[in-house]
């Protein structure tokens, strides 16, 4: 009889061990999910502000003025492509930015011939205090714009970055063929 007990016992601790085991990969798959929702949540804020303005300059007609928002991230950064411009060179933004770029930005390859607004990857090395740029991840995000898109700043191309979570208040006219942001 208390083999039998042994036996009851063992198989108990075995379908224990099972269940507790299922229980334990749903309530870390719930977690992962929630976490991820989370980060997803943050990135598409960013995300959000850039189609909003795309689609703001999209709408425009000549002589028109619009007022929108842009929500930096750390790990973003806005810039614009115009068709005659293949790379954006680390000299062209030394007045436009407080960091170092580690390289030259080439133009994204979805972009090619096309005028490009695009919210590309942005890395900011501490140890070097450099930026790194990628605009050909998968995760960025390019539209193409019909008009080039110009600053009435003393940057050659048009671009935002900031280290933390900004809201800039942005100016957009469309005039002589072209978009001019300023902010």
């Amino acid at each position: 009889m208390n083999k039998k007990g042994m036996d009851v016992t063992m198989f108990e601790v075995a379908f224990g061990l099972i269940i507790a085991a299922i229980l334990s990969v749903i309530l870390i798959n719930i977690g992962g999910k929630f976490l991820a929702e989370n980060g997803k949540s943050e990135k598409s804020q960013n995300s959000f502000y850039f189609l909003k303005l795309a689609d703001n300059l999209l709408a425009m007609n000549e002589g028109d003025k619009i007022n929108p928002n842009f929500l930096t991230k750390k790990d973003k950064i806005l810039l614009a492509f115009n068709k005659d411009s293949e790379i954006i060179k680390i000299n062209e933004l030394n007045n436009c930015i407080d960091y170092k770029l580690s390289e030259d930005i080439k133009k994204p390859v979805k972009c090619r011939d096309k005028n490009c607004l695009c919210n590309c990857n942005a890395d900011l090395s501490f140890i070097k205090d450099e930026l790194n740029v990628d605009c050909d991840a998968l995760d960025v995000v390019c539209v193409q714009m019909p008009l080039s898109i110009n600053s009435d700043s003393s940057c050659r191309n048009f671009m935002i970055y900031d280290k933390a979570e900004k809201l800039y208040d942005l100016e957009a006219k469309k005039e002589n063929n072209n978009f001019l942001i300023n902010y």
